[in-house]
């Protein structure tokens, strides 16, 4: 360990004056004692009491030659010291007989303890002194803390941050000269302290000498260094748009219309060198001074990345966008083969297809609605012509995707009689202008209204008949846009789908699920490709559940079994309840295809697909499976178990709140006052054999009105564990329909 100040002093000055502490015995008429210790001295050093010490030895050094003089009745030996105890002996010490001995001692560190020992002649008798040998090391104080770095040569590096230019230190030693190596520069010290000023990022070395300055007598030299650190900062200071009319708004840039350049200026962080590169041209922008030159021609978003290098080499990256100022202007200029007539455009045409080619403002789109209120999107621009006045309303949106303008009726007159179109509903139907997308079939998009439940947009869909394949693309509009729609099979979007893709609708609506970006916008949209279905039953109807049956099978719902049979009787089995459930939520059993069948046991081939859906969406799951441990080893999907009613509420409330934000258990305890309050007042006679997992699932649809329980002598019953029949299922399904109790 490093000394105190003042005992390092002592011994620096007792080396730098060379002063003989030997003490002279004499021995002439006394007789010799085998056991008496003698005084004796190191390396001109009485021991005195009992400790040794050196300092001054030079860094590289890696050895101390010790020099003892003594008694030549005694014997000296050293060791190394471990741990308080005596550990290998260093080399030939100081023998019985002479006056004089010698060690080499090996110095492994800064700081290297020793224990030698005065034996007696006989051996009988010893005395241990403690001896150290420490290197140089400058011992410095700062007013704050500074980076030590010891060097490969051993000497030390004192590093101070870029903030601060001066170096501010005291020394913990006096008695010595300091000064610049390269130029041998004195320093002086106010007030004992030293001060080093940087002009720029370097290191300073000083040598510091102590020992008597004079002719043949060897003084030691030792140094260290001080070092400015470099800055590590590596950041845009500054950044001003310098080119009329363009906005910054952090590091994206709107630029108005017709400006093909853009001249920013740009501070880095003192020292910091920066580079300017254009995203798609991979060129440097153009700079003078801190001015930068981006060129901008085009009307899609356009980056550069700016990598700045901070002074010590540390790299950051930004990113500065330039937007194109959009358009508000959205005016109907004109309509080919149509005259504007006091506000109103009018064609007058022979055939029974017009197409509506709208010029309109630059920049701007538009879309035609069937009716004034523009509720109803057109499908398409070519109007097919079903009478001989065919009225249609034109909205233009401007660029900026927010300003519209009012809308103007088009009256197309046509004497064409021919009117009949094909029974066969074409495979690739027309892509249709939603405003900010285009899809196939569509028909209306809803925007996403703010709700506490419900965050998403309505894009509806016409598809084909059941099990007709039909194609399905879905783009968004704008050409600054590249990808601008994420198109996902499940709610949860887990299964990212292709754009295009071919489908084959399996229920009434089949459900996909978009992600829109447009501006740095982000929406979410339900795609509801709507297929016309309705069914009816062969067999007779169980009569309270007629009304019930009969709704479910108008709706599309629910399909009967082979030869239309209903069979409401009947028990619904797990594969019946997965398929159900996936076709009333709308997802699409063959998107689910490539997924992998989690469950132990099989299942049919036509129900897999269905079963695959339902766990993805989260709607069932298994039974565990266990070893003769304990250990749950997998999950049985039991599908030809028949459901209990618990279990199908369960799994039908999660699929009438899965486009929710909340999930049925969210729902239940956010109202369970009122929820509770409702199935009360219904005195349920089994109520309390409701199993704690079933409650917000139960309770949920008591008070929404979709389970009603069952009428008994004594009362009403919920029967949670009993088997659920068809015909139950189809009741608790038309109460959730709109307009159905």
């Amino acid at each position: 360990m490093v000394r105190n100040a003042r005992k390092w002093l002592s011994a620096v000055l007792a080396v730098m004056m060379l002063v003989s502490m030997v003490s002279t015995v004499a021995f002439a008429a006394e007789p010799v004692d085998p056991d008496a210790l003698y005084a004796f001295t190191v390396n001109e050093k009485d021991p005195n009491a009992s400790d040794l010490y050196f300092y001054g030895v030079e860094m590289s050094e890696t050895a101390f030659a010790l020099q003892i003089e003594k008694s030549p009745y005694n014997y000296v030996k050293v060791y190394k010291e471990v741990n308080g105890e005596k550990g290998a002996e260093q080399s030939c010490a100081a023998p019985l007989g002479g006056t004089k001995g010698s060690a080499t001692l090996q110095l492994d560190g800064y700081v290297n303890q020793y224990i030698v020992t005065l034996f007696s002649q006989n051996g009988q008798k010893y005395k241990d002194y403690s001896l150290t040998v420490e290197k140089n090391q400058v011992l410095i104080t700062t007013p704050t803390a500074y980076t030590v770095v010891e060097e490969a040569d051993g000497s030390v590096t004192y590093q101070i941050p870029y903030e601060s230019s001066t170096a501010k230190f005291k020394l913990n030693f006096t008695d010595v000269n300091i000064v610049v190596a390269e130029n041998g520069t004195p320093l002086t010290a106010v007030n004992g302290e030293y001060t080093v000023n940087f002009v720029q990022p370097g290191k300073k070395t000083f040598s510091i000498t102590y020992g008597e300055i004079a002719e043949g007598v060897e003084q030691s030299v030792y140094t260290f260094s001080i070092e400015w650190m470099k800055n590590d900062k590596a950041k845009i200071e500054i950044l001003e748009a310098e080119t009329a009319g363009c906005v910054l708004n952090e590091y994206k840039v709107t630029v108005p219309k017709g400006v093909t350049e853009v001249a920013l200026r740009m501070k880095f962080s003192s020292g910091a060198t920066a580079e300017v590169i254009n995203d798609y041209t991979g060129e440097a922008a153009a700079v003078n001074g801190n001015l930068y030159t981006l060129d901008y021609t085009g009307n899609r978003d356009l980056g550069y990345t700016v990598t700045v290098t901070a002074q010590d080499g540390t790299k950051a990256a930004y990113t500065i966008t330039l937007v194109r100022l959009k358009s508000e202007a959205c005016e109907l200029l004109s309509i080919e083969g149509a005259l504007l007539k006091d506000g109103e455009y009018v064609a007058d045409i022979k055939d029974n297809t017009f197409y509506v080619g709208a010029t309109v403002s630059s920049y701007a789109s538009y879309a035609l609605y069937s009716d004034a209120a523009c509720t109803k999107a057109v499908n398409g621009t070519a109007l097919q012509l079903q009478a001989a006045k065919t009225e249609v309303w034109i909205v233009v949106t401007a660029e900026d995707g927010v300003t519209k303008s009012a809308p103007v009726k088009l009256t197309v007159n046509t004497t064409a009689t021919n009117f009949e179109t094909s029974e066969e509903k074409p495979l690739y139907q027309s892509m249709v202008n939603l405003g900010k997308v285009a899809v196939t079939g569509g028909e209306e998009l809803n925007n996403p209204a703010p709700s506490p439940y419900n965050n998403r947009g309505y894009i509806r869909v016409t598809g084909s008949a059941l099990g007709e394949e039909m194609f399905f693309k879905i783009q968004a509009l704008g050409e600054y846009e590249e990808r601008g729609v994420l198109l996902y099979a499940d709610v949860n979007k887990t299964i990212l789908l292709e754009n295009e893709l071919y489908i084959t609708p399996d229920s009434q609506g089949t459900a996909l699920y978009a992600v829109i970006e447009s501006n740095g916008v982000k929406e979410e949209y339900i795609v509801q490709i709507v297929t016309e279905a309705s069914y009816t039953f062969t067999d007779k109807l169980t009569p309270w559940a007629e009304k019930y049956v009969k709704a479910v099978g108008e709706a599309g719902l629910m399909k009967g079994k082979d030869g239309g049979v209903f069979d409401g009787t009947a028990a619904l089995t797990r594969n019946e309840m997965a398929t159900l459930l996936v076709r009333l939520t709308g997802a699409n059993k063959d998107l689910y295809a490539n997924l992998e069948y989690k469950f132990l046991d099989a299942v049919p081939d036509w129900v897999k697909n269905y079963v695959k859906a339902a766990t993805r969406i989260g709607l069932v799951d298994g039974e565990p499976v266990t070893d003769k441990d304990g250990n749950v080893t997998g999950y049985n999907f039991v599908g030809e178990r028949n459901a209990t009613r618990g279990e199908f509420i369960k799994v039908f409330a999660n699929a009438i709140f899965i486009h929710e934000d909340m999930d049925v258990e969210e729902y239940y305890n956010k109202n369970k006052v009122e929820v509770d309050r409702i199935v009360t007042d219904y005195k349920f006679k089994d109520i309390e054999s409701v199993a704690d997992w079933a409650k917000p699932y139960m309770y949920t649809a008591v008070a929404l009105g979709l389970v009603e329980g069952s009428s008994e002598p004594d009362g009403v019953y919920l029967h949670t564990e009993n088997q659920i029949s068809r015909d139950e299922v189809a009741a608790i399904i038309a109460r959730s329909l709109p307009g159905e109790e």
